[in-house]
């Protein structure tokens, strides 16, 4: 039963000190611009898949203050 208990608590810590993304909503339809509305020189944009398109646009509006970071998951339960 301890060995179990312990297996029990070492997941759930694991599970719930992950870090993931907050919600944030953000559209991955067109190449990311800066503030003023100019898009980035990206060429390929097109032919990125879908995961990278999202990681840089979600990556992006964190680096402009629109998002949070990704943050621990046990801090989520809080809010």
């Amino acid at each position: 039963m301890l060995c179990l208990a312990a297996a029990v608590l070492a997941t759930s810590w694991w599970y719930a000190s992950r870090a993931v993304r907050p919600h944030c909503a953000i559209s991955i339809s067109a190449p990311p611009a800066d503030l003023d509305g100019r898009p980035f020189p990206i060429t390929d944009w097109k032919r990125w898949t879908p995961e990278r398109r999202t990681d840089l646009v979600y990556w992006f509006a964190v680096g402009a203050g629109r998002c949070k970071p990704p943050e621990p998951r046990w801090r989520q339960w809080l809010d």
